[in-house]
């Protein structure tokens, strides 16, 4: 469906007008904040971690993770879900495909792929390569920590 005359919002106004239940946040920071959370994620990649391990390093010690299917919580919570997604894909392979800055915010849509040889939720093991994709949100605080994390897999 193609909607003729719908306002294009910036994505700084859409979040403005979800309000603060969409994504607060009550501190300074900025697009530089944003910036160099996502230098961090890639500097941790560079000395060896692996892609999640260095975004979940990042995350602040009251950050919050909220994933796709409306589980909260902490790094953790983000470190068990690609655990459950790497034990079942293997040879996980993670791209990010683009960066976004708006703000304090970093949007990075990636894809993954990898051998299906594990059980995944209700999917049982088929041998195929499966691709993937997803939405990685996150929000810096005033430190260069992600205060908040979003996370969205496409089944």
């Amino acid at each position: 469906m193609i909607l003729r005359g719908a306002k294009r919002l910036q994505l700084s106004e859409f979040w403005r007008g979800a309000g603060s239940r969409f994504l607060p946040f009550a501190d300074a920071a900025t697009e530089e904040h944003a910036r160099a959370l996502y230098a961090r994620w890639f500097a941790g990649a560079d000395a060896g971690q692996d892609f999640v391990a260095a975004v979940s390093a990042t995350i602040a010690p009251q950050g919050v993770v909220h994933l796709g299917n409306g589980d909260t919580g902490n790094r953790r919570t983000l470190r068990r879900m690609f655990e459950r997604i790497g034990s079942a894909i293997h040879d996980l392979q993670i791209q990010i495909d683009e960066v976004y800055f708006d703000g304090p915010r970093v949007i990075a849509p990636f894809s993954m792929s990898g051998i299906h040889r594990g059980r995944l939720g209700i999917y049982a093991p088929t041998g195929r390569a499966l691709p993937s994709t997803g939405l990685l949100l996150a929000r810096a605080d005033e430190d260069g920590n992600a205060a908040e994390v979003w996370l969205y897999v496409a089944p």
